[in-house]
């Protein structure tokens, strides 16, 4: 299945200035918010993690059917399923329908000033370099995280059987309690 970790580093890696703790005093114009969103190339960003999605999915639907071998009625019902899903996302979260609320929240989230701080760096020749290397450093970002998850994944298991056998203990022993009480109860009549 899909893991959200995907549009999760986007949205934090392309916006980490949006955590921050303290709202402007004042806002930014939306000219200067527009500008901004544009400079930062988020069209180009936002189409790249596009373009991976499928590649990821791919693999964590490999990664989630294990050692088992599909038959090929079974492999197209997953890839119906996983291009259904590509097609769900990309409908809901299209760039011409979430640019103006990038810039909305840019505009909201900055200042004047800290606007006119961020596009200047942006046109610098350091602020350009960020906005190309971007994509590498979300595309290496993607293969740590997928590493990380996949060490995570047998451990998160293993909790979560864990939890399941807990769980039926404690029905179990609430079922002997109640059939061991009921017994009781119909003995001291």
């Amino acid at each position: 299945m899909f893991k959200p970790s995907v549009l999760v580093a986007f949205a934090v890696l392309s916006a980490q200035p949006l955590f921050a703790a303290d709202q402007p005093a004042s806002t930014a114009s939306a000219a200067s918010a527009k500008e901004l969103v544009t400079l930062m190339a988020g069209r180009k960003a936002f189409d790249a993690v596009f373009a991976q999605m499928d590649n990821y999915m791919d693999a964590a639907m490999k990664q989630a059917a294990g050692d088992r071998q599909l038959s090929p009625e079974q492999q197209k019902i997953v890839d119906d399923m996983r291009a259904k899903m590509i097609a769900l996302v990309k409908e809901t979260l299209n760039w011409d329908s979430f640019e103006p609320k990038m810039e909305e929240i840019y505009q909201k989230s900055f200042s004047q000033s800290e606007m006119d701080g961020m596009l200047k760096f942006y046109k610098s020749p350091a602020g350009k370099a960020v906005i190309a290397k971007m994509p590498v450093v979300m595309q290496n970002t993607m293969q740590v995280m997928q590493g990380e998850m996949g060490e995570m994944m047998p451990k998160m298991q293993q909790l979560i059987a864990d939890t399941a056998s807990q769980m039926k203990a404690l029905d179990k022993s609430a079922a002997d309690n109640q059939t061991t009480g009921g017994a009781d109860a119909a003995s001291q009549k």
